[in-house]
C-alpha cells in the first residue's frame, strides 16, 4: 500500500470452495511462500504433494518490476464454514447499496481478493497465474479485472497520475512517507490480529467518456472542482494547494461549485473523513463499442469513518454521477504484512 503505485494490476475476487479449515490454512500458506519467491523474482516450485505444479515461465529471468502481492478477506469468509466467525473484524460489513449504484453481483463481493500489481503487466500476469494454480479446486473466481495507469505524476512520496477523463488522481491521497498520516487515515488501530493492516473497498465504474469528450472543457473544471490543465482547485493556487471551500468566483457563486466532486469528497465537508486512493484504469472490448472506466480501490483504517461518510454524500449530488456509474462493489480486510518465517494463515487463524 505505501508503495508507489505501480503502472500495472491485476485484481481478482474469489470464492473459497475449500471444504474445511485445514484446506484454506494450506491455501494460504502456499501463498505466502510463493508471494516470498515471485516478490524477489524467482520461480515457484511445486508443493511436495502436487509434483505436476511447476512454475509456468513466463516471467523468465526478468526484473520482479517492483511486483506487490495483497490479499485480503470478505465478510462472507467469517461465516460458519472455517470457524472463523468470531474472528470476524467488526468495521468489516457488507457495503450499502448507494444512489448511484447499478450493482452487478458479477461484479461484486468475494470470500478472498488478490491484488497483483507491478511495472510490467506480464509480470503482474504471472504472478497472478501462480497464485491461482495454487489454488485450484479450493477457490473460483468471482470477478477479476486488469488495469492500468498513466505516467506518473509527482514524487514518490505522493504520485499522481491523469484518470481517463483527463483530471490529476490522488492529488489528497497522505504522503507516503508520512507514517502520521498513514497511521490516522491507513492502518488499523486496536490490539486484535487486524491491528495494523488495513480496509480495502473497490468500486468498478463504468466512465462514459464519449459524452464526457462532448462537454466542454470549462465546465468539466466546475463539475471536477479543479483547472484541468494544472491540477489547482478552481478556489486558486496550484496543484498541491488546499481547498477553499468560502471563496467566491466574480459572480458571487463558490469558487468551487456546491455540487463538484472535490468539494463533496473532501475531508473538510466529511467529518475529517480520508482514505488512500489507489486507483487503475481499465479499457475493455465490449461490442459494439469499448467499455472504459476505473477500478477504483482505497485504503482505510475504518471504512466506517473513510469511504462511507464521503459516498454517501457523492452518491447524492456529485455533478460528476451524469458520466459514471458504480456497476461494482466490495470491502475486504487486509491483514498486515508477514515477515520471513511466518504465513497469511497464522493471523487469520489465531496461530502463534
Amino acid at each position: 500500500m505505501v508503495t508507489p503505485a505501480q503502472a500495472c494490476q491485476l485484481i481478482s475476487a474469489l470464492d473459497v470452495t475449500a471444504t474445511d479449515a485445514a484446506e484454506l490454512r494450506r491455501l494460504l500458506d502456499d501463498w505466502t511462500a510463493a508471494a516470498a519467491l515471485l516478490t524477489n523474482g524467482k520461480p515457484v516450485p511445486a508443493p511436495a504433494d502436487r509434483l505436476a505444479l511447476t512454475d509456468t515461465g513466463e516471467a523468465g529471468d526478468a526484473s520482479p518490476s517492483r511486483l506487490t502481492i495483497t490479499i485480503g478477506y470478505g465478510p462472507r469468509l467469517f461465516d460458519a464454514r472455517f470457524g472463523l466467525a468470531r474472528r470476524r473484524p467488526v468495521p468489516l460489513a457488507e457495503l450499502p447499496r448507494f444512489g448511484n449504484d447499478n450493482l452487478q453481483p458479477a461484479w461484486c463481493g468475494g470470500d478472498l481478493v488478490l491484488q497483483v500489481c507491478a511495472d510490467d503487466a506480464q509480470i503482474a500476469f504471472h504472478a497472478h497465474r501462480q497464485l491461482l494454480r495454487l489454488s485450484a479446486g479450493l477457490v473460483t473466481v468471482r470477478w477479476s479485472q486488469s488495469g492500468f495507469r498513466g505516467p506518473q505524476l509527482g514524487d514518490d512520496a505522493k504520485p499522481l497520475t491523469r484518470n481517463l477523463f483527463g483530471f490529476h488522481d490522488g492529488v489528497r491521497n497522505p504522503a507516503l512517507d508520512d507514517s502520521k498520516a498513514l497511521n490516522n487515515v491507513v492502518w488499523a488501530g486496536g490490539t486484535d490480529w487486524m491491528a495494523g493492516g488495513s480496509y480495502l473497498i473497490t468500486r468498478r465504474i463504468l466512465l462514459f467518456t464519449d459524452g464526457w469528450d462532448d462537454v466542454p472543457d470549462d465546465q468539466q473544471q466546475r463539475i471536477i472542482g479543479r483547472d484541468k490543465q494544472s491540477g489547482a482547485p478552481l478556489s486558486g493556487g496550484s496543484l498541491t494547494s488546499s481547498l477553499n471551500l468560502a471563496a467566491t468566483a466574480a459572480d458571487g457563486s463558490p469558487a468551487i461549485p456546491l455540487d463538484s466532486h472535490v468539494r463533496l469528497a473532501s475531508a473538510e465537508l466529511n467529518g475529517g473523513a480520508q482514505i488512500l486512493r489507489r486507483s487503475y484504469a481499465f479499457s475493455d472490448g465490449s461490442p459494439p463499442g469499448i467499455q472504459a472506466g476505473q477500478m477504483f480501490c482505497c485504503f482505510q483504517s475504518d471504512p466506517r469513518t473513510g469511504f462511507l461518510p464521503i459516498q454517501r454524500r457523492l452518491s447524492r449530488s456529485d455533478a460528476l454521477n451524469t458520466h459514471t456509474q458504480h456497476v461494482g462493489s466490495a470491502i475486504f480486510a487486509i491483514p498486515p504484512g508477514v515477515r520471513a518465517g511466518q504465513s497469511w494463515s497464522a493471523a487469520l487463524f489465531g496461530q502463534t
